[in-house]
């Protein structure tokens, strides 16, 4: 499994049940994607393209209904080490891997509820401060490109 396909997956359905797991692994991976080490234009553009593709439904579910978790009821992300936000995320991109985290759910063994991962109030942010931060990373490595006319401009001009 690669950066882009994580991405294609995402944006192929940015509705599904397995979103909030492909957006939480997209989002650990940004900092390895963001450092220099993919090293084409295309894994970025991929990565972009997911996380646009799942803004508006995350958007129109957020405003459709009150978050029942309150203020202080979604899970902590980016605290530390990626690989915990990686290791849930695989989890929560699975049928198997969520039932899964649900049983370590009921047994106590994590704190936040399957539920809380998947709240588009928790998402959205998540997924806007994702986009924002990819996009940047694109242009500082790789330049601006237009996208009308496919050429690349450097980051001076």
């Amino acid at each position: 499994m690669t950066l882009g396909s994580l991405g294609a997956e995402l944006a192929a359905a940015p509705e599904g049940a397995s979103r909030a797991g492909l957006l939480l692994c997209l989002t650990a991976l940004g900092d390895y994607a963001g450092s220099g080490r993919a090293t084409e234009r295309t894994t970025l553009d991929d990565m972009v393209d997911a996380f646009e593709a799942v803004l508006a439904p995350l958007r129109r579910e957020a405003s459709a209904a009150d978050c029942p978790h309150g203020p202080h009821g979604h899970p902590v992300t980016g605290d530390g080490d990626p690989a915990d936000d990686i290791a849930t995320g695989v989890l929560l991109a699975a049928p198997e891997g969520r039932a899964l985290y649900d049983l370590a759910f009921r047994r106590g063994a994590v704190v936040a509820s399957p539920a809380s991962w998947q709240c588009p109030a928790f998402l959205l942010p998540l997924a806007e401060h994702a986009l924002e931060r990819t996009r940047a990373d694109r242009e500082r490595l790789f330049g601006r490109q237009d996208r009308w006319h496919g050429q690349e401009q450097s980051p001076e001009e």
